[in-house]
């Protein structure tokens, strides 16, 4: 009797010894114990918008699940999803704390800028095509068709790390983005050769970046008229200012 009292005794100590250590040990390699985000830094103008978002965990199988928090957020607003909302000129930063487990934390310095005063003017450029199909990170929040502006060596690793580029694309990654913004636009027109890159306001103020393309031919039939190449995944790598590139609202592609 007494032997059946102390099987079952020990028994039932195992048991609830396993239903409390196991749990416990699962719950441990859900709590993260650090943080890597997207970027360290961003630089944004008034009125723009940028997505954060973590992009590992330590360890590897830990939830990623943050809290997103502005310690100005008069100057940057960051929304529960990681959405930065530049509001006015300044600097702040943006802290990701681990759901979790709070007291693991990453952080974002933030630098807004107000955009120069607007004006026409002849801008000093350089422009090639390229025709590498590029695929943007899902959380970038990027659309099809938007201008990528690039405006640091992290802006670039974050949209084209890990992603098949041209060579000469990659010459880009170390240009000097103090001075320097690069800006890539899909023509859906083919390849060709950009003659001028000027700013001119529209009718409602905004400012429109007018560039001139010459498209490339492939050949002439005998009665002297021109193919015209149409490859719709052809970019435009356009360098140009910083300062000339923050003041202008959009791109306008006109074919010469």
């Amino acid at each position: 009797m007494r032997t059946k009292k102390f099987t079952f005794l020990f028994c039932t100590l195992c048991f609830l010894f396993a239903a409390f250590t196991l749990p416990a040990a699962a719950k441990s390699k859900n709590i993260p114990k650090k943080l890597f985000l997207s970027r360290k830094e961003i630089l944004l103008y008034v009125g723009e918008s940028k997505n954060l978002w973590v992009e590992k965990v330590r360890p590897a199988k830990a939830s990623q699940k943050v809290t997103w928090k502005s310690k100005t957020p008069k100057i940057a607003f960051v929304s529960k999803n990681g959405k930065v909302t530049a509001k006015k000129a300044g600097k702040t930063v943006i802290t990701a704390a681990a759901k979790k487990n709070p007291k693991v934390k990453a952080l974002v310095k933030v630098t807004i800028k107000k955009r120069p005063k607007k004006q026409e003017k002849d801008c000093a450029f350089q422009a090639n095509f390229f025709s590498d199909s590029i695929r943007l990170p899902s959380q970038a929040g990027w659309r099809y068709g938007e201008p990528i502006i690039i405006r640091s060596k992290e802006d670039f690793d974050e949209l084209f790390i890990n992603y098949h580029l041209d060579k000469d694309f990659e010459n880009y990654k170390n240009m000097d983005f103090k001075k320097n913004s690069l800006i890539v636009l899909d023509t859906k027109i083919g390849s060709g050769e950009v003659l001028s890159c000027s700013t001119k306001l529209d009718a409602s103020g905004k400012l429109q970046c007018l560039l001139k393309v010459r498209l490339h031919s492939y050949g002439s039939p005998p009665d002297g008229t021109y193919y015209l190449t149409y490859i719709p995944d052809y970019k435009i790598a356009l360098k140009i200012s910083r300062k000339d590139e923050a003041m202008i609202d959009y791109f306008q592609i006109n074919l010469f």
